[in-house]
């Protein structure tokens, strides 16, 4: 009876598939309650025997050639935790055959004084996998959960789940410090809370563009953080660990898109149709651009490495910790970032030309250009209005002694044209066939610097357009009614000298 129940603890009877064979006969009384407890025991290891088989190395390759979903190297990670936990119960197996076979006298109560410590702990993981089969956790998740089950009264229990997420936390700090330190996402089972971006999914999550109205912040990093990078990542809210602020996540994405972008020139890339969000990102390393962008760390790489490695330690792996690190090397980047945007790309100078362009501040070089076009904003756009509107633009410029300036360059605009779509049996007083007039199709494009375009996103040139076109608007209001003034004061000259 006693061998039986050791084999049924070594997952070695068919009592661990469900079918529980009880002796006919027990050696003393107590035998048959103490029987059930043992089989209790024996049933939840093999819960958990049939967890580590599924995640293994063996099971995860297979699952992923066939398709199906699989728990990845978290999971692996949670499986090789547990298999190190286990190690403890199989040494107390050996130790307690070893005791058996030396004295044949020794009871079923005796097999389980020294198994009955387990109880608490297979219960534990039994509920641990449990949730992660009914919730369907995997990557970060995974990680989140453990992070809850560490603090425990059972110092056994305690020291388990810390092993176990000492082994996803590694995994974890290593994909952080490759996204990081070398802008490289390392997931091959997008298990990690940042993702790469298909080519059709191109609108940002509420999380990795939070709106500006809540902040008071306006410094150049706050804003370049808040805006969307178009480098083909960006958060996955549900991935992220519960003990991880989104503020922080944020800062994160924020850091690996700066590294990315650092090595990419949008403007040159673009020419050779090498940057696309649903190619994978080259190493810095390999892109053969200035070296000075290559230099952000300067010598402080390893320092980052190093502190970022300690925190796979349980007992270093503080958020406070965390958070420290990742502010570091923001701090690092960010000082990087104003010395090529400020310095070198001179973004003063840039912002006093949005403020003269977009926002009328070189009010004669408009006024001679509304001289020049009302004719052809007055009218629904045509192939060859951008053409007409450059060329105008450029006489404009020339009459106000701006032609020979670099700046002029950096602007253009455009007028969209669209095919009016009327279909026969449409009315000529239909509103719905009417064409848009020039002054509220007209963009003024902006050549900027590299890498101004972290700053003037897509979103924001739209907004400023916006604003471009209603003072525009009002431009032309203005010279019309100066017109019509100087027409009126004229005439009522002429009426006097009568």
């Amino acid at each position: 009876m006693i061998h039986d129940a050791l084999l049924m603890l070594w997952d070695c009877s068919q009592t661990s598939e469900g079918i529980q064979q009880e002796p006919t006969t027990y050696g003393n009384d107590g035998d048959a309650a103490i029987y059930k407890r043992i089989y209790g025991i024996a049933k939840s290891h093999h819960k958990i025997q049939n967890f580590i088989i599924g995640t293994g190395f063996v099971s995860r390759q297979l699952h992923a050639a066939s398709g199906h979903r699989t728990f990845g190297l978290y999971g692996q990670a949670v499986s090789e935790g547990i298999s190190e936990i286990l190690q403890s119960y199989k040494k107390t197996l050996m130790d307690v055959e070893h005791l058996v076979i030396a004295n044949k006298n020794y009871t079923l109560a005796f097999v389980y004084s020294y198994v009955e410590k387990y109880q608490g702990l297979f219960n534990t993981l039994n509920r641990i996998i449990a949730t992660l089969k009914e919730r369907r956790l995997m990557g970060c998740q995974i990680l989140g959960l453990l992070h809850q089950y560490i603090l425990s009264g059972n110092e056994m229990v305690h020291d388990a789940i810390v092993k176990i997420f000492s082994n996803i936390n590694a995994v974890f700090i290593n994909q952080l410090c490759t996204w990081l330190l070398y802008g490289e996402l390392r997931d091959p089972y997008e298990e990690f809370f940042i993702y790469t971006v298909k080519k059709n999914d191109s609108s940002d999550t509420f999380a990795s563009c939070p709106s500006t109205t809540t902040t008071n912040d306006k410094s150049l990093v706050s804003t370049l953080q808040q805006t969307p990078l178009d480098c083909g990542y960006n958060l996955n809210a549900t991935m992220i660990p519960y003990f991880i602020p989104l503020s922080l996540a944020q800062e994160i994405l924020f850091v690996g898109k700066t590294i990315i972008l650092f090595g990419f020139d949008p403007k040159k890339v673009k020419k050779n149709n090498s940057f696309s969000a649903n190619r994978a990102m080259l190493p810095l390393q390999k892109i053969n651009i200035e070296s000075r962008r290559f230099t952000i760390w300067e010598e402080k790489e390893a320092e980052f490495h190093e502190k970022l490695q300690k925190l796979k330690n349980p007992e270093e792996f503080e958020v406070c910790h965390l958070k420290n690190v990742i502010r570091d090397i923001k701090e690092c980047v960010t000082k990087h970032l104003w010395t090529v945007a400020v310095e070198e790309a001179r973004l003063l100078h840039e912002l006093r030309l949005m403020k003269d362009f977009y926002l009328l501040g070189r009010g004669e070089l408009f006024l001679e250009l509304l001289r020049l076009t009302s004719h052809i904003l007055d009218k629904p756009t045509t192939r060859t209005s951008t053409r007409d509107m450059n060329q105008a633009f450029q006489l404009a410029a020339r009459a106000v002694f701006l032609s020979s300036s670099a700046d002029i360059e950096k602007f253009s605009f455009e007028l969209p044209y669209v095919k009016p779509n009327v279909s026969g049996n449409s009315s000529l007083e239909d509103d719905s066939c009417s064409e848009a007039d020039g002054w509220s199709s007209i963009i003024l494009k902006y050549d900027f610097k590299w890498p101004l375009h972290l700053l003037f996103a897509p979103e924001v040139l739209a907004r400023y357009n916006d604003m471009f076109r209603l003072l525009l608007r009002i431009k032309k209001t203005q010279h019309d009614l100066h017109a019509l003034w100087k027409t009126y004061k004229h005439s009522t000259r002429l009426v006097l000298s009568f």
